[in-house]
């Protein structure tokens, strides 16, 4: 079990809890492993990659430093995924540590300290997504924009390749057409039913197709 705290220790922890190593100045935003055990951390100012014994592998240093990082990824083919907002953008390093490409993404409200990026099938192309900046934004895995939605929330990825968030759901073809959607208001999901139906306390919903 990898984490890291709020002052860039990055810690290994065995099945049972136990406290195997610890590496200081990981970084602090985010951990994510790779296929051959490499554990990756991210910070707004590097990326780096550790030996699943603790000792270092390689550093990236993001330059233009990054504003805010999102945190790091390993996609499904195995390369490394990364946001540094007013940075060097969305990025991707090869598991060796050399960029292969970045995108720009500029700083706008509203952000988030930290953010998951998922990844999911669109047809023949595998898919990346994130929230931040006021959208969520899908890119293929070569750096290739797809969409931008105005939605600032964590996505997820149905099991049927759908991109859903707490406003949206959103087909992920690219022509990305609505799915659906539902307003909740103020009083949140606890105003729908267990039929699905609207109480007569609770604000109007829409639901489309």
């Amino acid at each position: 079990i990898y984490s890291v705290d709020a002052f860039a220790h990055l810690y290994a922890l065995a099945p049972d809890g136990s406290l195997k190593w610890i590496a200081n100045a990981a970084g602090d935003k985010g951990v994510a492993v790779g296929q051959d055990g490499t554990i990756y951390v991210a910070s707004e100012s590097f990326i780096k990659a550790f030996n699943p014994d603790g000792s270092p592998k390689w550093t990236f240093t993001q330059d233009p430093r990054a504003f805010i990082c999102l945190g790091v990824s390993v996609g499904p083919d195995g390369n490394i995924y990364s946001v540094g907002v007013q940075g060097l953008g969305v990025f991707s390093l090869t598991p060796a540590g050399v960029l292969r490409w970045a995108v720009p993404e500029p700083y706008n409200r509203l952000i988030v300290d930290y953010a998951e990026i998922v990844f999911g099938q669109n047809g023949s192309f595998q898919q990346l997504y994130f929230g931040a900046n006021s959208h969520t934004r899908a890119l293929r895995l070569d750096g290739t924009s797809v969409f931008s939605l105005s939605s600032t929330f964590q996505p997820a990825i149905g099991p049927d390749g759908s991109v859903r968030t707490a406003e949206v759901a959103e087909s992920s073809i690219v022509t990305t057409s609505l799915a659906w959607t539902i307003s909740i208001g103020r009083f949140g999901a606890s105003c729908l039913s267990t039929s699905g139906r609207t109480r007569d306390s609770c604000p109007t919903r829409t639901i489309g197709t």
